[in-house]
């Protein structure tokens, strides 16, 4: 009679002493009866296609979340990358205004016609002196004007934006230019 001396898992570990295996001829068709009619065997082909499936949709799902991840990352970008020009733009401004001792204005507004692109310019009184255009989905919208002090008139913000995202650029009463 084989003796247990151990297990792994379901599985145990078998040691027979000189003992001859006796064969039961119905115990071994009880077996391989078992094994035939299964259920889980006649599913096997159609498990492994369910797999297979459920592999090819995990694989096509990952490029549109990798996309929108994209999207939303370059949104963000463009957003901070203007707003630190356009807070080098406004320090530039400031220091324009005081070495010209006149006042400057810097408004950010849509471009007339039919592309509707906005754009900042820098003007004094004798006319405008710079335009900068944005990018495609990309506005400012605001308005200050320093005068030859340095300082703003009134405080003010520049608001831009690029689909849902947002960024506010403040100008406080004494000049001072920040993004919160």
């Amino acid at each position: 009679m084989p003796t247990i001396i151990g297990t792994l898992g379901r599985c145990n570990i078998l040691f027979s002493v000189g003992v001859p295996k006796v064969s039961n001829s119905q115990d071994e068709e009880k077996i391989e009866g078992e094994g035939a009619s299964s259920a889980g065997s006649k599913n096997w082909p159609l498990m492994r296609k369910v797999e297979a499936l459920v592999f090819l949709a995990m694989f096509l799902a990952v490029p549109l979340f990798a996309f929108r991840v994209l999207a939303y990352t370059h949104a963000q970008l463009m957003v901070r990358n203007i707003c630190r020009e356009l807070v080098n733009d406004l320090g530039r401004v400031k220091a324009m205004a005081i070495q010209q001792k006149t006042n400057v204005e810097v408004i950010g507004s849509p471009t007339p016609g039919k592309y509707h692109r906005y754009f900042y310019s820098i003007n004094t009184p004798a006319g405008s002196i710079e335009e900068i255009v944005l990018p495609e989905n990309v506005s400012v919208t605001g308005s200050v004007t320093f005068n030859e002090n340095g300082q703003p008139q009134r405080p003010s913000s520049f608001i831009v934006s690029s689909f849902n995202r947002n960024s506010t650029v403040e100008i406080d009463k004494m000049g001072i230019v920040s993004v919160p």
